[in-house]
């Protein structure tokens, strides 16, 4: 019995030395490694944290920040416009043009350009199909008063632009556009006889020259024969 009594002292006093030592070591200051890996683990676990509504702001901010590639390519068969070029290719064009506004960010206009590039390639000699980067250029499409995305404008010559209020598909766009087509070419005509019963048959040439791509073989065809039959 009485070395059973000794042996738990011993176990006991054991004991006791070793509880002493943890509380010792856990009393010590935490190294500065010990430090860093906590706070690396305090930051990752904020991180995991985050607030979904947070996180999609971050997400929309970053996407923001990174520059939209353009809608168009150099190849696309879409009249790329620029303030530079608006005058010439727009506002002198002796036709239809057709002009989307669009911000290359704006998911109408990206679902939008593969049917504005069919529609260019379906009109193509009927009408003008362009396209203007309003993101980029916002003077300019101030001017016209664009105030979404994508807004399509028709430009005829002397009038002014118009809203295109149709579908946006290749038929509907292409079926307006030759309607606006003839239209022109109709007002045209009109005009090449008003100034030739006005100043004589040798002015339809000078008006002709105006005329460019207007459908010129058909204008010429008429005059001539009332110059012929009718010797005005």
């Amino acid at each position: 019995p009485r070395k059973r009594d000794e042996e738990q002292q011993q176990q006991q006093r054991g004991a006791t030395s070793s509880s002493s030592r943890s509380s010792r070591l856990s009393a010590l200051p935490p190294s500065p490694q010990t430090r860093s890996r906590s706070r690396d683990r305090s930051v990752a676990e904020q991180r995991g944290r985050m607030p979904p509504r947070t996180l999609a702001a971050l997400l929309v901010a970053l996407a923001l920040a990174v520059p939209a590639a353009a809608l168009y390519s150099p190849s696309s068969p879409v009249l790329q416009l620029t303030p530079s070029n608006f005058k010439s290719k727009v506002l002198d064009a002796n036709g239809v043009v057709l002009v989307e506004f669009f911000a290359p960010w704006c998911g109408h206009c990206q679902a939008l350009t593969p049917t504005w590039e069919k529609a260019a390639t379906v009109l193509k000699g009927v009408a003008r199909v362009a396209a203007l980067d309003a993101d980029s250029h916002k003077a300019l499409a101030q001017e016209y008063g664009i105030k979404g995305f994508p807004t399509i404008k028709v430009f005829l010559p002397g009038k002014p632009p118009v809203d295109y209020q149709g579908a946006r598909d290749v038929k509907a766009i292409s079926e307006f556009a030759l309607k606006q087509a003839s239209q022109s070419r109709a007002d045209l005509y009109a005009l090449v006889l008003a100034e030739v019963e006005q100043h004589g048959s040798g002015l339809w040439r000078q008006v002709m020259g105006k005329a460019g791509g207007w459908g010129g073989g058909v204008l010429t065809g008429n005059v001539e024969e009332r110059d012929s039959s009718g010797g005005e």
